[in-house]
Parts: structure tokens; sequence; C-alpha cells
């Protein structure tokens, strides 16, 4: 059941992610959970997924977890330096 979901999210994404522009106001929700990341990189397909874990299921703490633990696989080891500084 959680494939299906997964599959039919991943489906929405690519359909939706050509006409997505992130705007100041995602960079900045994105911010609030990673505060010294840096987005000016990422894909809008990358802003599309810290937005989904931002406003998914879980508690505040699970949910920063998870925005700085993507961001450190976008990012590689180096950035882990960065977000925590």
């Amino acid at each position: 059941m959680k494939r299906i979901f997964t599959a039919a999210a991943f489906a929405l994404i690519s359909t939706t992610a050509s006409t997505f522009a992130a705007s100041s106001v995602d960079l900045f929700e994105i911010q609030g959970y990673a505060p010294n990341a840096d987005l000016s990189e990422l894909s809008d397909h990358q802003i599309i997924m810290l937005l989904q874990i931002i406003h998914g299921v879980g508690g505040e703490g699970k949910k920063h977890q998870q925005v700085r633990g993507y961001l450190l696989q976008v990012n590689g080891e180096s950035f882990l330096n960065r977000l925590f500084k």
C-alpha cells in the first residue's frame, strides 16, 4: 500500500514539477527547518520534496530531521559542516 502512495506522489510531482517555480515563501519555509542551508542550488523537484516533508505527517522534530537528512543526501557530507555552524 505504501508503494502505491509513493508511486502516486512521484507521478504527481513529475507532472507538476515542470510548472513549479519556487517562491520566496517556499524557500523561507524550508529555511525554518534548516536555517543555515544554502538553497540556491536546489532544483524545483528537490524543493517540492522538501515542502512535502514539511507539510506531511509527523511531529516537528521528525520533520526537522527529515529536512536536514534530505539536504545532506542532496549536497553530500561537506554540507554537514555548513548546516550546523
